[in-house]
């Protein structure tokens, strides 16, 4: 293809511009340069040598090939067991954003690979990049690319570097596959897209192959021509191909041309190997090309007195006149605020709604229908002052302080004096002076590493300091701030990965094409709201403008319809209660104010008098109740783009979170929490009282009595695509009008049908659209409302099984507490969904999915939803005859008539496998803790703090993720030694010096016992800990028995195919009874045992089951379950 020249795509935008806004541009003929450049250091694997690199390159785009750094991704793969789709990491300089693709593990890669872009952050920013390129595996570390778009550029930069010359086979298929590589980079982009190709090519340009002499054509010139090798073959290849040229092969060019070597060995030879490529179309625009030896002599990695290194090659060409990018710092709001700040102000607050003049339009606007006024003149006057005093300016954290650049740049200066050295003709003058600033120059890199080491001590010594504290741990939010920056490591909180990017920034109009599919398909029914539409708007400084005005009505305040005087008072406590529980840190849109601001005016001392700010609060509710109308901007959010990880590109690799006004969502879920929800005894998810684990034991179990039996199983796993986005405004109607109270019903209603969101998209474009299906994910009551619709889908769909099939009874199973039938063969955790089915043979098991399918998809229809068919899993498992043939069918040929079946499957959190074996549910748990003690190695070996806060750290991070969920584990006595031993190898390290004790009768300190190790930790053994954990767990099943029905029902009945019964008529265990029963026998037993006031079971009228009642002593058991460092 024929790509365009800078000057045409700048001129082109800019007319485009015009046209749309309306305004008419004069076009000007001044231009300004725009530089881009390409250096190999050999290695830059350190902050302060990529900064070094940028301090001397100038240009606005740098290519550093040959890094030599470990990728993001093959770091997290290596130390923390951590599957990650992110080739890139990102690191935010002073003066530039910085892009890094790292080397990892490759076909066709070496340690000396590595590749980073640093773009200028002056002329880009972050909202600039449009998408990222990565180099497939076997070359990652080779390359990498990304498109940045602006308003009058849109170019690719790649940099690469290229594997060397090949010698046989191997190496060739390298060459070609890196060439095929930026082959496919080039044809993805589109037609007003300039491609500039950073790269050392460790190419040979010039004389073709069976050539006398240099190639005259427009791709190479023939200055500082060399006999092409195989790699300069295939540049000539890709240039032509789609119409590029060499710059540093031409010369001519008006302020410069340098077409000489780019590279001196060692041994003195010199090549020209680094080159920059552009459009031919882009010639004209071309001012200058020089290699800069002088830099490269002064970033070489040996210190000599000659150049024996990569030289950077700088280019630079006009453009039209751009504007600056805006700057990406914004203020960010600073919690947690001292007791100080606080009463300062609240008192600030108090004094300005006190002014009469703010009185007198507040009552004004209480007079009026128009709650969107009201509220905006509510918070107008608390925002600016909430911003005086907890907003702070968003800095990147950094170990380099001013004195270590100045320190590394005193040395560099040195060492350009030692190459300056010109013989004077006095051979012992100039011995002596080379002598003497060798001297000075060794001296001042000691002085240089010295100061970078005291001040990384010093700034570690802080930290610890600060966490060495007494009751350091009372502030949470400091607390584990400090502990993530002295850990330093790549995962941060829920796996959040530090230096992470968006692998592609989609358009507004990319946006809007996806919002505007059904929400089966990955949208929302959205249309696009224009600004007359909006009863404000958005401003980027964050502020709002009413545009038009909701309907006013005249109100008499004597009039108390409803009594909603009382519901105000309701209204007002219940959201007190729900702004207490509202987490902090949370991210809000930009016209509003967090939670905290919330929570310093109205949950204030309740000795003090009573604030202004809290009776207008209970004022404005009280004129929302008059007209039942919420703010509009209440249910208008900003989205947070969060990325997915999947490997995917566009829209679909992101998800989109809703950040509402956090007011605005306690009062809805005030709202809310007065109606009557009822939850289906499947339903785990989003209900209170309910663990995961209930679910993750009921089918465990389930599983193990069917195997058992040898009755063949399917445990098929549903997932719900785009859920929460997809359900259909009439279902979630539906629910909330024979859900809510009367008088809350149309408030409720407003939350979803008046529904908007504002995406800022790429380059800062903002698209609002209003959501024609679903709830928004991130509001308070998203995730009960799709659960209400979801549970009466499946109890629909069971209905409809029942009637038509007899298999679907076979896991009905009686409750011996009310004797009520639970069907125990499904449960649901929010939008996923798992249902196990008894087969006979791979044509019953074809049969009964698409039964399941074709049912599944009539009752989720009719409200908005659709099963994903590529998630959806099957984990079969086959008994009797023919087993391992039938297996071996479903998992090599994948029947086409069935979903992809696999051996074993991850849900909740748990590993189902197909033989019932705990083992890979282990492994499991083991890596999980690996990855959490990788994140805090830096921790776990600093003598410095105190042992408290790591043991604190260990228990918190380390053992609680090797024993998550593990109260519905059985394990056996093997297993549980290979999980304390790993515990007890990580807790020695953690320990530290107190590992060795001194011995009288040795010479040499010996090493501690286990279980002195336990004593000093205060760390009970693995056994006793998940005997506590299931003991409590027990006592909170106990206390809530109508949440726990089918698990009571499956663990104390009998399945309609069992002969034995799992409790003889005295409810104790019988021989026949299942591995957890049993288990959670031993552990009443021990307890009973070590706590004489608690009955044994023998003593028991009903046995065990009797301990599983409201009033039983285990419901109301006060004691604390005691940790055992012994067993």
């Amino acid at each position: 293809m024929k790509l365009p020249m800078l000057r045409q795509l700048v001129g082109t935008g800019a007319a485009l511009c015009s046209a749309l806004s309306g305004q008419t541009h004069t076009t000007s003929r001044t231009v300004q340069q725009l530089s881009f450049s390409v250096y190999n250091p050999q290695a830059a694997t350190t902050q302060g040598r990529v900064e070094q690199i940028l301090e001397s390159l100038t240009s606005d785009v740098v290519a550093i090939v040959g890094t030599q750094r470990v990728s993001l991704a093959h770091r997290l793969a290596t130390h923390a067991g951590f599957s990650s789709q992110l080739p890139v990491e990102r690191q935010n300089f002073q003066r530039h954003l910085v892009y890094h693709w790292g080397v990892a593990k490759g076909r066709f890669t070496t340690k000396a690979c590595g590749v980073t872009l640093a773009l200028n952050r002056r002329l880009f920013g972050e909202h600039c990049i449009k998408r990222f390129y990565h180099p497939p595996p076997a070359l990652q570390g080779r390359g990498g690319a990304l498109r940045v778009r602006t308003r009058w550029l849109d170019c690719c930069f790649l940099g690469g570097y290229a594997p060397n010359k090949p010698n046989n086979y191997q190496e060739r298929q390298a060459v070609d596959a890196w060439f095929n590589w930026i082959d496919d980079v080039i044809s993805q982009l589109p037609a007003r897209c300039v491609p500039v190709l950073l790269a050392d090519w460790n190419a040979h340009l010039g004389w073709e192959v069976r050539t006398t002499q240099p190639s005259v054509s427009q791709e190479v010139g023939i200055e500082g021509s060399a006999r092409e090798n195989y790699n300069g073959t295939q540049l000539r290849s890709l240039l032509q191909r789609h119409h590029m040229f060499a710059i540093n092969s031409f010369s001519g060019w008006p302020e410069g041309s340098d077409t000489g070597p780019t590279y001196y060995s060692p041994g003195g030879n010199t090549s020209r190997i680094d080159y920059i490529c552009l459009p031919q179309s882009s010639r004209a625009d071309v001012v200058s090309c020089r290699v800069w030896r002088a830099t490269g002599q002064e970033l070489q990695a040996r210190r000599s007195a000659r150049l024996c290194d990569h030289c950077p090659v700088v280019v630079k060409i006009n453009t039209h006149p751009f504007q600056p990018s805006p700057d990406s710092k914004r203020d960010r709001w600073a919690f947690p605020a001292s007791q100080g700040a606080v009463r300062e102000f609240q008192k600030e607050v108090q004094q300005v709604r006190s002014q009469p003049e703010v009185r007198n339009q507040f009552y004004r606007d209480l007079q009026t229908g128009d709650t969107m006024q009201t509220w905006m003149h509510l918070q107008e006057t608390v925002q600016p002052i909430a911003k005086q005093h907890f907003t702070t300016q968003q800095q990147q954290p950094t170990w380099i302080t001013d004195e270590v650049r100045q320190a590394f740049r005193i040395t560099r200066l040195i060492c350009a004096q030692l190459r300056a050295i010109r013989p004077s003709g006095n051979i012992r003058y100039d011995i002596l002076q080379a002598w003497w600033t060798a001297t000075v120059l060794a001296q001042a890199d000691d002085r240089a590493k010295r100061i970078h080491r005291r001040v990384v001590r010093d700034r570690v010594t802080d930290i610890v300091k600060q966490l060495n504290r007494k009751k350091v741990f009372a502030n949470l939010t400091d607390a584990w701030r400090l502990i993530r920056d002295l850990a330093g490591r790549e995962l941060g909180p829920k796996n959040r990965v530090r230096g992470s990017v968006l692998q592609t920034l989609p358009s507004a109009e990319e946006w809007l094409q996806t919002c505007e599919q059904p929400g089966s398909q990955g949208g929302c029914a959205a249309w696009r709201l224009e600004l007359f539409d909006l009863p404000f708007q958005w401003q980027p400084d964050g502020s709002l403008v009413i545009t038009t005005s909701q309907p006013t009505a005249d109100l008499d305040d004597e009039l108390d319809i409803w009594g909603q005087r009382q519901q105000v008072q309701e209204d007002f406590q219940q959201v007190r209660k729900n702004l207490q529980k509202c987490p902090g840190q949370r991210s809000v849109p930009q016209w509003s104010m967090p939670a905290e601001i919330w929570k310093y005016l109205l949950l204030d001392d309740p000795h003090a008098p009573e604030a202004q700010i809290t009776s207008d609060v209970q004022d404005f509710f009280f004129q929302i109740r008059r007209v039942q109308e919420m703010p509009r901007i209440w249910h208008h959010s900003e989205a947070a783009l969060i990325p997915k990880g999947n490997d995917k590109q566009g829209t679909a690799a992101i998800r989109v979170v809703h950040k509402l006004d956090p007011l605005g969502r306690c009062f809805v879920k005030s709202l809310w929490q007065r109606g009557d929800h009822p939850s289906a005894p499947f339903s785990i998810g989003a209900v209170p009282r309910r663990r995961r684990e209930q679910a993750i034991l009921q089918l465990r179990l389930l599983l193990y009595r069917l195997h058992r039996l040898s009755v063949s199983t399917a445990f098929t796993k549903f997932d719900i695509r785009n859920a929460f986005p997809s359900t259909a405004h009439t279902a979630l109607t539906e629910i909330v009008v024979n859900q809510s109270n009367k008088q809350d019903t149309k408030l409720l209603l407003q939350r979803h049908m008046q529904a908007a969101t504002t995406i800022i998209a790429h380059n800062e474009e903002q698209l609002t659209v209003a959501l024609g299906s679903g709830a928004m994910q991130g509001d308070s009551i998203a995730a009960q409302l799709f659960c209400q619709v979801f549970q009466q889908a499946v109890i629909t769909l069971h209905c409809m099984l029942y009637r038509c099939c007899d298999w679907s009874r076979r896991c009905i199973v009686r409750d011996v507490a009310t004797g009520a039938e639970v069907d125990v063969s499904f449960c649901t955790f929010v939008d996923d969904f798992v249902k196990v089915v008894p087969i006979e043979g791979v044509q019953d098991l074809i049969q009964k999915q698409q039964t399941i399918d074709s049912m599944f998809e009539q009752v989720l229809t009719p409200r908005g939803l659709l099963s994903h068919p590529t998630k959806k899993e099957i984990v079969p498992t086959v008994k009797g005859k023919g087993a391992n043939t039938i297996m071996r069918h479903l998992l090599i040929d994948q029947p086409g008539d069935l979903a992809r079946c696999a051996l074993s499957a991850c849900y909740l959190g748990a590993v189902f496998v197909s033989d019932d074996s705990m083992n890979a549910e282990l492994d499991a748990r083991i890596q999980a803790a690996t990855k959490a003690w990788y994140v805090f190695r830096r921790i776990w070996k600093n003598g410095q703090l105190s042992l408290t806060v790591r043991l604190y750290l260990f228990k918190t991070m380390v053992v609680s993720a090797l024993l998550l969920g593990q109260e519905a584990s059985v394990f056996s006595p093997p297993q549980i030694a290979r999980l304390e031993t790993w515990r007890m190898k990580k807790l020695c390290q953690v320990v530290g010096k107190a590992y060795w004790v001194q011995s009288y009768t040795a010479s040499h300190p010996i090493r501690r016992t286990a279980q002195a190790i336990r004593r000093i930790a205060r760390s009970p053994t693995i056994g006793s800990e998940l005997r506590r954990r299931r003991l409590m767990w027990m006592r909170h099943l106990a206390r809530h028995p109508e949440d726990c029905a089918p698990l009571r029902a499956l663990m104390f009945g009998k399945l309609p195919e069992e002969e034995n019964e799992q409790l003889s008529p005295q409810g104790h265990p019988t021989g026949a009874a299942s591995p957890w029963l049993a288990q959670w026998a031993d552990d009443l037993t021990r307890l009973a045992r070590a706590d004489p006031r608690f009955p044994k079971i023998t003593s028991l009228n009903r046995g065990i089951h009797e301990l599983f009642l409201p009033s039983s002593p285990l419901a109301n058991y006060k004691g604390k379950f005691k940790k055992n460092p012994h067993v």
